[in-house]
């Protein structure tokens, strides 16, 4: 984990699948950025929910 200037966090992790992280992901709505790896980044970015305001 890094924090940032903007005072955001960067988060670098492995993980064994894709589909689960898209669906991980997907709980903390627009509250989260994916950067890389481009694969993961084009299932979610169309996916960014803003409709309610909790987070896991």
């Amino acid at each position: 984990m890094e924090w940032q200037d903007d005072s955001s966090l960067l988060v670098r992790f492995e993980a064994a699948g894709g589909l689960e992280m898209a669906w991980h992901l997907y709980q903390w709505g627009d509250a989260v950025e994916v950067l890389e790896p481009e694969g993961l980044h084009a299932m979610v970015e169309g996916h960014r929910r803003d409709d309610f305001s909790s987070m896991p």
